[in-house]
């Protein structure tokens, strides 16, 4: 525009009887509130990283200790001496509660924040998390992963190990599986991210539908669409591939500033605005169709035209 700024313009066109119709309008607002919707959902990514390390953080230092001083308590307060056999199995079946709520309180608290992608890089955290989704799930898991992703910027290495944790999650509650395939290449300019599976191909055993897209699906294409990134999952007979795909040209980009506070009020507003404009931009497709449909009966009765 002459005054620098930039316009958005949608044009329709059709060729009838050796005429060309066309109408082009203007979507400007539309775009604005698109790219103020993914600058939203950047921020609401950015806080729910934020809070699982607090809550990581939390249950590290506070609630695992309160189960390790439970746990030398009762193992201080058991009778040395003159316990029957039903009373002591019922001791070991508590300290094995106990030791067992340890364990899982430390793998969901590794889950929800892993140490070890910032110190070691993506390489070494995504090796480590397998092998232990390996004892978790009993699945056979082959992975392949390039070096090279370790001189990403943390973000970005950090999107692609939640990708990686939520396919695999997917795959040992819904696929049916035995054998899963991890692949993580840098392949041009871009970074793939590759999980493939054995299994029904999300069917359950009468061929139903074994799930549907749900959160797991919806974070993981929120996080490649906020690297301008894509995401495509395939099913067959023969198993169910997950292919998320991030351009290099995304380890560039200036992440979302994390000081600016989350307005709950604008991101509704935003959405309900965002799908006002998509409906009136249907409607007025809709009439632009319908007009070129009067122009060409006119015509026709005009002319005469087939």
């Amino acid at each position: 525009m002459p005054d620098g700024s930039e316009r958005w313009l949608s044009g329709h066109a059709a060729i009838r009887s050796n005429r060309i119709f066309g109408v082009n309008f203007d979507i400007t607002e539309r775009k604005k509130l698109e790219q103020r919707a993914k600058e939203l959902s950047e921020c609401l990514v950015t806080i729910q990283e934020e809070e699982r390390q607090r809550i990581s953080q939390e249950l590290h230092d506070s609630t695992s200790q309160h189960f390790v001083a439970a746990n030398l308590t009762l193992m201080s307060l058991r009778p040395k001496a003159g316990l029957t056999s039903d009373e002591i199995r019922r001791w070991d079946e508590t300290e094995t509660y106990l030791q067992e709520g340890m364990r899982e309180l430390r793998t969901f608290s590794y889950l929800m924040h892993p140490p070890t992608l910032q110190s070691d890089g993506l390489h070494f955290a995504i090796r480590q998390y397998v092998r232990g989704y390996i004892d978790r799930s009993g699945l056979e898991v082959r992975v392949r992963s390039n070096p090279k992703l370790d001189t990403l910027p943390y973000q970005i290495q950090r999107t692609l190990l939640r990708i990686v944790q939520e396919a695999l999650a997917n795959v040992h509650r819904h696929a049916i599986a035995s054998r899963v395939a991890l692949d993580l290449r840098c392949i041009g300019d871009a970074v793939h991210v590759i999980v493939s599976d054995n299994g029904s191909g999300g069917k359950s055993k009468n061929g139903k539908p074994n799930f549907s897209p749900g959160c797991g699906i919806l974070g993981m294409t929120a996080r490649v669409h906020q690297y301008d990134g894509g995401l495509r999952i395939h099913t067959s007979a023969h198993g169910t591939t997950v292919h998320a795909l991030l351009p290099a040209s995304a380890a560039g980009r200036r992440p979302f500033l994390r000081h600016q506070p989350f307005d709950h009020a604008a991101f509704s507003a935003t959405f309900e605005r965002a799908k006002a404009t998509s409906e009136q931009t249907r409607l007025l497709t809709k009439t632009i169709q319908s007009t070129i449909q009067d122009i060409r009966r006119q015509l026709r009765r005009r002319h005469k035209l087939p």
